[in-house]
């Protein structure tokens, strides 16, 4: 191990059962939310827009106004997050963040292939951390 680590407090941490058990159920977690993503990707193939619109609403809990349509191919994160206004059009290729929340109001047009991010990280921090 360099020193130089160590010394400025970046020695590896002892791995105890707890935290083994931490890591365990974190990887879990992450492998359950990336499953989610894959079936919000998959909703985004579905060529019926009646059903793909039925499948973010109450499958993945989007809140989405009326009159909205929501071309193919739209993928996301957090979906829980997501506010879509009333009488709105998403192009196809959309990507939207939803790691904090994200509101598209009423009357938008976005164009296809647009990546809407509200959420990055602090590339000065040690820990890489996100930030909002």
């Amino acid at each position: 191990m360099d020193e130089s680590r160590i010394r400025e407090g970046h020695a590896p941490k002892k791995l105890t059962v707890d935290r083994f058990l931490e890591k365990v159920a974190s990887r879990m977690l992450s492998g359950v939310f990336d499953f989610f993503i894959f079936l919000g990707t998959l909703a985004g193939l579905i060529p019926s827009h009646m059903i793909r619109l039925f499948l973010y609403r109450f499958l993945f809990g989007m809140n989405i106004g009326a009159q909205t349509h929501i071309h193919w191919m739209l993928r996301f994160y957090n979906s829980l997050n997501i506010t879509i206004g009333s009488n709105t059009v998403l192009g196809d290729g959309i990507f939207l963040d939803g790691r904090h929340k994200l509101t598209i109001g009423n009357n938008v047009d976005i164009a296809s292939q647009v990546m809407i991010y509200n959420s990055e990280h602090d590339i000065d921090s040690p820990d890489f951390h996100a930030i909002e």
